[in-house]
């Protein structure tokens, strides 16, 4: 599976959540998390392939963060955890955690059976790099934090865990087996995320206060909450105060420090599924195709699609694209309606012709040709007709415009902005579907900036760093007249960069979900893609559209690239057309939209 096609299998994921919850599913840096509003998946490059081990991996990462959606009080737990940072209880917070995830997963394998297999999938990588890490063997001769988080993860995941889960518990030292079993029958039992906080913090109290674990398990108090005698551990500086540093501080010393850690987080592991140092499950370029450029956008947390139909004010800058009229899509249709006149013209009596039924004569079978009698009458048998079925126009066509600043210089979007109304305006009426689409990428806000910094500073590359923006000036099923404000609006946009990739492969998508034959993707642009990246070359953001051009092209649906008086489009798309005039429109776009709807017959 190709990680593009899995980032679109979550956002479908992601579609389903928000109509339930009203949660965003975003792909940004490494990392896996979720606040209850937003789940956070790492970015991935793209155009790797995923075998299914990592696929499946994905997938737990992604139930995981459902569940945790589904059946966490967050409400509850956020400031509870907030409490513990504040007092430098970091391990608390990783017990309620470890506790917090059997709860979530044993709900979300019962209501979602389907999912267990995700879960077996992620824990067997987990197990693994644990199983190959570097862990002094010392550490699992006693009480520490490996070990119990180990013996909780493993016993707790016993029935789903896969094909390690076995050896991790085989690791752990007897008398965390024997505790562990004992606080198991009452994580069974949680109802709630409060129920989680109660056995996580009596799990952490027994460990405070008993730390070789010496005492009887059968003696386990699930209700022993009471945190006021337990002593502040004494991490490195002391408690921090509240708001002080960034991250979780280190807890304590002794044997409940954080030496050898259970395993690496989930995420560390999809970075290293990335870079071919896993095990199990592999994220890799195609071994055909060595210099794939592995695009990877930073965050999609802040990418919009808008249309008329859900406006919203909140986003900065597009204020205008909901401001168009129809006298506005008036005044620049009548500086093209000669052009209009001619072309559509053309276009009709070519299609015409296609659909039209003829005979097909000197037949055996069928209606007698009475043009044919004296033949049949001396013996003839081919003297029979019959019609041809008619040929139907089963084509749709995505037309997408090129809405970034550079498009602003010389009158190049006004000129995007007549080609797409000539366009529209010819397929108008001919029982073809088609959109008008536009792509930009707007001003970063301060968040994405601080985002943006921190990456900066590290060896991570990253092509997109901005946010994209969709327009939706014309959806498939709705009439032109409805989609003219929005297309008068088009040269008013508050536009700064692009990256071409992104564009074609979401519009290429929005294509492949109609049931048409023919599929027909019309690229307007200046062919110039650029963008603020992260630790790579401007030159990536080029190659990277030509691939998604080519991957388009390979799975079927035609991409043809019409130059705005540029010619920079013939680098990436393999057919192309410049315009650099109006005149060109009734001739070389007119020539290739033939092309592609009457079967390489060009409308003269």
């Amino acid at each position: 599976m190709k990680t593009h096609d899995f980032m679109i299998e979550c956002t479908g994921v992601a579609n389903t959540l928000g109509r339930s919850k009203g949660v965003q599913v975003v792909f940004e840096g490494k990392g896996f998390s979720t606040d209850g509003k937003v789940v956070q998946m790492p970015s991935l490059p793209e155009g790797c392939d995923m075998d299914q081990q990592a696929v499946s991996s994905m997938r737990g990462g992604m139930s995981h963060e459902s569940a945790h959606v589904l059946y966490t009080d967050f409400p509850t737990c956020l400031p509870f955890f907030e409490y513990c940072h504040k007092v430098n209880r970091p391990l608390l917070k990783d017990m309620v955690n470890i506790v917090e995830d059997m709860f979530i997963e044993r709900n979300m394998m019962e209501f979602y059976p389907g999912v267990e297999k995700t879960f077996t999938a992620i824990t067997e990588v987990g197990d693994r790099e644990f199983l190959d890490a570097d862990i002094p063997a010392e550490v699992f001769e006693g009480v520490n934090i490996t070990t119990v988080s180990a013996g909780l993860l493993s016993y707790g995941r016993r029935e789903y865990g896969g094909k390690y889960s076995q050896q991790v518990w085989d690791m752990v030292p007897k008398v965390v087996q024997d505790h562990v079993k004992v606080w198991q029958e009452h994580i069974d039992k949680i109802e709630n995320s409060a129920d989680s906080i109660r056995i996580g913090k009596s799990i952490y109290k027994l460990l405070r206060e008993d730390p070789n674990l010496e005492s009887n398990p059968e003696d386990f108090d699930p209700n022993n909450t009471d945190m006021d005698n337990i002593q502040e551990p004494q991490g490195e500086g002391g408690a921090p105060k509240e708001g002080e540093g960034e991250g979780t501080p280190t807890e304590g010393d002794g044997n409940l420090g954080t030496e050898g850690s259970m395993t690496e987080s989930f995420s560390d592991i999809i970075e290293k599924m990335i870079e071919g140092k896993t095990k199990e499950g592999k994220i890799g370029k195609p071994e055909d195709e060595p210099n794939v450029s592995g695009y990877r956008v930073l965050s999609t947390r802040y990418d919009t699609i808008l249309h008329k139909s859900k406006p919203n004010p909140a986003i900065n800058g597009d204020e205008e694209f909901f401001k168009g009229s129809h006298s506005e899509y008036f005044e620049a249709k009548a500086k093209v309606q000669s052009k209009i006149t001619v072309m559509k013209a053309k276009l009709a009596r070519a299609l015409v012709s296609k659909e039209k039924r003829d005979w097909n004569y000197g037949l055996e079978e069928g209606r007698l040709d009475t043009k044919r009698l004296v033949t049949a009458y001396t013996g003839g048998t081919n003297v029979r007709k019959k019609r041809e079925d008619r040929v139907e126009i089963n084509t749709v066509v995505e037309i997408l415009v090129d809405c970034s600043g550079s498009m602003a210089q010389y009158g190049k979007i006004v000129m995007a902005r007549q080609v797409a109304i000539v366009l529209a305006e010819c397929l108008e009426g001919t029982g073809i579907k088609y959109e008008i689409t536009g792509f930009t990428s707007p001003f970063m806000i301060d968040e994405q900036v601080d985002l943006y910094h921190s990456k900066c500073n590290t060896r991570e590359t990253y092509h997109r760093a901005m946010p994209y923006r969709f327009y939706i000036f014309k959806e498939l099923n709705e009439n032109l007249r409805s989609a003219q404000p929005a297309i008068s609006a088009m040269t008013r946009l508050n536009t700064e960069h692009n990256t071409d990739r992104d564009a074609i492969l979401w519009a290429a998508s929005r294509l492949r979900a109609q049931p048409e034959r023919r599929k027909v993707l019309l690229v307007l642009s200046d062919g110039n893609p650029e963008a603020t990246t992260a630790n790579v070359g401007s030159n990536s953001l080029l190659i990277a559209a030509k691939e998604a051009a080519a991957e388009v092209e390979a799975s079927g649906i035609e991409c043809i690239g019409i130059g705005i008086k540029d010619a920079s489009v013939r680098s990436i798309y393999s057919k192309s057309v410049v315009v650099n005039n109006l005149d060109d429109l009734a001739g070389t776009v007119l020539k290739q939209l033939s092309k592609v709807l009457l079967d390489g017959r060009i409308i003269t």
